[in-house]
């Protein structure tokens, strides 16, 4: 049964494992599309300003430019579904706060997708699983090692330490099952 516990142990550390990969790589994954994203937003704001200062250029001598020229540059946020309140600022004095977009576009990725934190958490479960499999690895060895020494007591030829020997095994073995009986349930 310890024997079962701890390959069962160890084979889910190593699915744990696999798992802290996959999230690992879903989670940067989000970022680097949210970095992604906010960039290209913030380029198109950055069309949208040059667009703004055509239209401050040319204000005094065309003002039907200059009113054209701002109504396609509110077309290109439009067009491109630009979330304005990352946009400080109008016309040709506006800028763009790549950090909050991005921050805000992970946010809304971890609803749908893997928490950032979470690669971490699945890492340290795969850990505590190993951690344990090894444990119940060491009980194994025990109790062959016990096995060893009641076939030692078997053998002994002087009758006075035969009764010791097989004392110790048989207080080890019962040592070794108030040990190891809990953790190999506790991971079946």
């Amino acid at each position: 049964m310890i024997t079962y516990a701890s390959i069962r142990a160890d084979s889910q550390a190593v699915d744990a494992d696999r798992q802290a990969v996959v999230e690992t790589v879903q989670a940067q994954s989000s970022r680097v599309v949210a970095d992604a994203r906010s960039r290209a937003e913030g380029s198109q704001i950055a069309q949208y300003r040059v667009m703004n200062a055509q239209a401050d250029a040319v204000e005094a001598a065309d003002p039907a430019q200059a009113r054209l020229l701002r109504m396609l540059a509110d077309g290109v946020l439009a067009a491109e579904w630009i979330d304005v309140r990352y946009r400080t600022g109008t016309g040709a004095a506006s800028t763009w706060n790549h950090d909050m977009r991005r921050d805000a576009l992970i946010r809304v990725n971890e609803y749908i997708s893997v928490p950032q934190g979470q690669p971490d958490l699945t890492a340290r479960r795969a850990d505590s699983l190993h951690d344990l499999a090894n444990e119940l690895t060491l009980y194994v060895v025990m109790s062959i090692l016990i096995v060893v020494v009641l076939t030692v007591a078997r053998l002994v030829p002087s009758r006075r330490w035969r009764p010791a020997v097989f004392a110790t095994a048989v207080a080890s073995y019962v040592a070794l099952l108030v040990l190891a009986v809990p953790p190999a349930l506790a991971s079946i």
